[in-house]
């Protein structure tokens, strides 16, 4: 699955994660952490955090 925002794109693939910025490599490895890194990159844009809402709230519900 391909997510993007203006001039940043998530690549999702069997739970590995890339992230670009500008066409550049940012983030290659685990999907969580790709996911992460896309929301920070974007400025927590709302509707870049609703897409991936769920899986962030599971993940802090998993840290408590």
């Amino acid at each position: 699955m391909i997510y993007t925002h203006e001039n940043h794109q998530l690549v999702l693939d069997k739970g590995q994660g890339i992230v670009y910025s500008n066409n550049r490599l940012i983030f290659k490895g685990f999907s969580y952490t790709a996911i992460v890194t896309f929301v920070k990159l974007t400025n927590n844009h709302p509707s870049v955090v609703e897409i991936f809402r769920k899986q962030l709230e599971q993940r802090q519900k998993d840290d408590i």
